[in-house]
């Protein structure tokens, strides 16, 4: 009887505070990624790097700019190539998020 094994991985929803809001991220990556979450919103992104939780950062209209912004949730819809547009053509972010304690 060798059948299928079902494999259930948890996956543990991270938080970030953003201007009084408790903003969940979303897993992002294959855990080969330079990326390991993030939050999308109308006005920005929240991205998490794999280093740290205080390697949070938010990018919005302003810091890298609209386009940039646009650019970055196309791509995190499209499941890969985050961390190689951030390195290659995103050079500047709005905030760097400290971790909680």
């Amino acid at each position: 009887m060798g059948g299928a094994r079902c494999v259930r991985r948890r996956l543990v929803l991270e938080s970030v505070l953003y201007n009084g809001e408790q903003i969940a991220l979303q897993p992002y990556g294959n855990g080969a990624t330079g990326v390991t979450a993030v939050a999308i919103r109308d006005d920005f992104i929240i991205v998490r790097f794999k280093n740290s939780a205080r390697d949070t950062y938010v990018y919005d209209r302003e810091k890298p700019g609209s386009e940039h912004l646009e650019r970055m949730k196309w791509i995190v819809r499209k499941g890969s190539g985050l961390t190689t547009y951030i390195n290659r053509n995103v050079h500047d972010y709005a905030e760097r998020l400290s971790s909680p304690g």
